[in-house]
């Protein structure tokens, strides 16, 4: 079950769960809105279209063919529908229509649902200059209604923000990747704890701090250093087994020396970029070689070691998961209860896949050999270099 695991979320998109988002307004006998999807997730109606032209012509027209604003039981024209931006990471389109006798009531939105039954799509709907509506449209949503009496914002609640949080940790394979190396690395029950704590508090710290606007971090930078922690974290396991001093620590600074330079050379990356990754090389070198050292100190200060290292990668996938909150438009001073939801929800989440793995590790404890143990450590620095390198350079 691991092994097929492994092999199928290399080619996952490991992050990014299915999602798009869209901001409509509604003006008088007339609603129109801009949808914004990731460019990746319209590859999927590449096999659909048999004259391909591009992405962005693609997403517009099964945009169209799969939006209908309603008026009572009549359908509304769509009187415009263009391409406002295609990139190698969003599209974006625009639709207005018109409703002749009467205003809009209802929306039924399909787009990317029947192709990826798990799509997640955010609407917000906006009355004017002030947002009235918000709708979180899965493959279950039916119409949805724009309600013209309320005076007040109907906005997601705690509860659908912390079912948010559980989905995604549980469709992040990257976040997945990482918690099976940490506890590969903790190894027993006590120190387990102790790292999945150090790793919660520092997510929780990021997450909160990124979503109410007091950091910023590049997302492609911070989506690279997910994967290089997956690689550093698994390449912990053997470094714990060696006994005596290795080059490993040596080579993961150069690694990340090298990759900063090529990438200041082939303009994937800005100076400021370029630091930051020699940043993380400095951090993985002293993280290894402290992971070589832990072994002669006492248990109180290893286990201050480990806390203090899982502090500082949660930190790095913090930041991850506050560009989801982020892309629904959910952010500012006003987010504490759905930023307290989704971060319940995540841990919930986490729980859950700590609790299976720790249960797959018991009833199989006798059949998992160190051999095999050295295959998933081994598959997931390789998976983790395989993110780190791809999310970089495209």
């Amino acid at each position: 079950m691991i092994i097929a695991l492994l092999l199928n979320v290399v080619t996952a998109n490991a992050h990014n769960r299915s999602e798009s988002y869209s901001n409509w307004r509604l003006q008088e006998l007339e609603i129109s809105t801009i949808i914004t999807i990731p460019s990746n997730e319209v590859t999927r109606l590449i096999p659909l279209e048999e004259n391909y032209t591009s992405l962005g012509a693609i997403f517009k027209k099964h945009a169209v063919d799969n939006t209908t604003v309603f008026s009572n039981e009549n359908k509304c024209q769509n009187s415009s529908a263009q391409l406002l931006s295609t990139s190698m990471e969003y599209i974006s389109v625009e639709l207005q229509y018109s409703c002749f006798q009467d205003k809009p009531t209802h929306i039924s939105y399909r787009a990317m649902l029947d192709i990826a039954p798990s799509h997640v799509h955010f609407a917000k709907l906006y009355s004017g200059s002030d947002l009235s509506q918000e709708f979180l449209i899965t493959n279950a949503t039916g119409l949805w209604e724009i309600d013209q009496q309320k005076k007040e914002a109907s906005v997601f609640s705690f509860t659908e923000f912390l079912k948010l949080g559980i989905a995604h940790i549980m469709s992040g394979l990257d976040h997945i990747a990482f918690l099976l190396a940490l506890l590969l690395v903790a190894g027993g029950i006590g120190k387990s704890i102790v790292a999945i704590t150090g790793f919660t508090v520092g997510h929780s710290l990021s997450l909160a701090s990124a979503t109410l606007g007091y950091v910023h971090a590049d997302r492609e930078i911070v989506e690279s250093f997910i994967g290089f922690t997956i690689a550093l974290v698994a390449t912990e396991f053997f470094s714990q087994k060696k006994t005596s001093k290795n080059l490993t620590p040596y080579l993961f600074l150069i690694i990340m020396f090298l990759t900063a330079l090529f990438g200041l050379i082939t303009n994937n990356l800005s100076i400021s970029s370029a630091s930051a990754y020699i940043g993380i090389g400095i951090f993985s070198y002293c993280y290894l070689s402290t992971s070589y050292q832990i072994k002669t100190i006492g248990s109180k200060q290893s286990l201050y070691l480990l806390f203090v290292a899982a502090v500082i990668f949660g930190l790095i996938h913090g930041l991850g998961f506050a560009s989801f909150l982020i892309d629904i438009g959910s952010s500012g001073a006003s987010l504490i209860q759905p930023l307290l939801g989704f971060n319940v929800g995540v841990e919930i989440g986490q729980l859950i896949l700590i609790a299976a793995f720790w249960l797959f590790a018991h009833f199989s404890r006798y059949r998992i050999s160190k051999s095999i143990q050295s295959f998933i450590a081994g598959s997931l620095c390789c998976i983790g270099v395989f993110w780190f390198i791809s999310r970089t350079f495209t």
